[in-house]
């Protein structure tokens, strides 16, 4: 991931779905300086490290891990039969395991008993001794924290065995359509947290709700809703950054910063043997050639001249200028001991 970000000079990254793939891409993004925009992963610990280029659209687990238990409380004694023990059943990723963590905090803090907490596989193929156990302990709910699939498999094999607790899902597999459309009556009594609703009392839900149903023939769920609402935090964060026309020399001088060594190669160069131009820094930080004669040429790339800082704190750092079976090269030099070099439009 390094590479290709710095290679293209990315403006921003938004997504991934899952917790643990964001929680170690927005370590790279980062490191490189690139505004990260997490729509949909929810681990709370995803934004507990203090980054400065990570923004977050969605909601912690926990805080879905308390309303879930919640609505557990809440919505069985306005019923007449209040839930006091349930079993967690959660996928073991960072997405399930953080979930879980605060499942077990918001289920102390309101009173209801865990009568256990069983994390599986994420792709397990059958979950049929895992339910038959927590028939055995007759949970009054059984709280999950599942991507479609075994959220599906989990919910046919409570079916199946008679397990007639209520289901209440984290979002995630639960508001897929495929839930619904893959167990049909199954599916049935099967409640979720969620992030959206197309029923919501609010400006412009059923203008976009029609507008998404139109487009992809399923109701906007909530990570479809996130996703969508991501797109316009980034293009007004654009709008208030960059408030320029394309002509201007800020996008002028961007257009440079989009060369960078090139990984691909670093086997091409193992040493310097030849030594017949003199690298040389000006006042202006612009790197310059001096060729033997005493003459000094600017060293560019895509016709724009190349900063002596320009990849500093990403570790690169400019060592050599030579001209290599004729073409014009500078050599690189990253921090880590790799070398890279740039074939140039500079004549000398």
């Amino acid at each position: 991931l390094h590479y290709p970000l710095r290679r293209q000079r990315q403006m921003c990254i938004r997504d991934s779905y899952q917790s643990g793939v964001t929680f170690p891409v927005t370590q790279v993004s980062e490191k490189l300086r690139v505004p990260f925009i997490d729509p949909v992963a929810i681990a709370d610990s995803i934004t507990s490290r203090g980054f400065k280029y990570l923004f977050k659209v969605s909601p912690q687990a926990s805080w879905y891990a308390r309303d879930q238990i919640r609505f557990v409380k809440e919505a069985s004694e306005k019923v007449g039969k209040p839930v006091k023990s349930v079993v967690l059943l959660h996928e073991d990723t960072l997405f399930g395991k953080s979930t879980g963590d605060g499942q077990v905090a918001a289920a102390e803090q309101f009173g209801i008993k865990v009568l256990d907490r069983i994390a599986y596989p994420k792709d397990s193929p059958d979950m049929t001794a895992t339910m038959a156990k927590i028939k055995q302990m007759n949970p009054d709910a059984v709280l999950l924290v599942s991507y479609l699939s075994d959220a599906v498999l989990i919910t046919k094999t409570m079916k199946e065995l008679g397990i007639d607790a209520p289901i209440v899902g984290t979002s995630a597999g639960h508001i897929d359509p495929a839930y619904i459309s893959t167990l049909g009556k199954d599916a049935d009594y099967t409640f979720t947290v969620g992030e959206w609703a197309t029923d919501v009392k609010k400006k412009g839900v059923v203008e976009i709700s029609k507008r998404f149903k139109e487009k992809f023939g399923v109701d906007m769920n909530g990570h479809a809703a996130e996703t969508y609402m991501s797109t316009y935090v980034l293009a007004d964060a654009l709008e208030r950054a960059f408030p320029l026309d394309p002509d201007t020399a800020f996008f002028e001088k961007a257009d440079a910063f989009i060369w960078e060594p090139d990984r691909n190669n670093f086997s091409e160069v193992s040493s310097i043997s030849t030594i017949d131009i003199s690298l040389l820094k000006g006042s202006d930080n612009y790197m310059y050639a001096q060729k033997k004669s005493g003459e000094k040429v600017a060293i560019t790339v895509n016709g724009k001249q190349v900063a002596s800082n320009l990849y500093e704190s990403e570790g690169w750092s400019i060592i050599h200028a030579e001209s290599v079976s004729g073409v014009n090269t500078i050599i690189w030099k990253h921090s880590g001991g790799d070398l890279a070099k740039w074939e140039l439009d500079s004549e000398w």
